[in-house]
């Protein structure tokens, strides 16, 4: 019998320390949310691969174009996720050339998308400067973009 009020009394205290810890989660819940919004906007949606990268392909040839740059080469190193997270890490390289004045320009926008897109890595070349002219420029970049797992598929897979 004393073991039983000792379990009981045991039992009653854990609920009250729930009870209490449910209320300061409560009081902590709208700035939490506001933060985890903040925070999702960085990544990239979960969804297919495969569509995923022929979407952001498209995304970097679109921007490239904008700022009359050419596309040489656009290829994806494999896909990998995080340690100790469930992140999924995907690195395009591009390689483009063209006016060296227009370049500037491609990076900010690169800077202002939305999602958090890393430079992993990037190489200039320079060529036909002049007194008055920047010339142009040959480029290789890779870029990390971060995306949340499709956790949908993790579980049913």
């Amino acid at each position: 019998m004393l073991t039983q009020i000792q379990m009981l009394e045991k039992k009653k205290r854990k609920s009250l320390g729930a009870i209490a810890q449910r209320q300061d989660n409560q009081k902590q819940l709208p700035a939490l949310t506001k933060d985890l919004q903040s925070f999702e906007k960085l990544f990239f949606l979960p969804g297919n691969e495969a569509k995923f990268k022929l979407e952001q392909q498209r995304r970097f040839e679109s921007l490239i174009k904008k700022h009359n740059l050419t596309v040489s080469n656009i290829g994806w190193t494999a896909s990998g996720v995080l340690v100790n997270s469930t992140v999924l890490k995907h690195t395009i390289q591009v390689s483009f050339q063209g006016d060296l004045t227009s370049l500037p320009a491609f990076i900010i926008d690169v800077e202002n998308l939305q999602e958090w897109i890393e430079v992993n890595d990037f190489s200039v070349s320079l060529k036909s400067q002049r007194k008055l002219k920047l010339g142009q420029f040959t480029g290789k970049y890779r870029f990390n973009l971060y995306q949340f797992p499709d956790l949908k598929s993790m579980v049913e897979g």
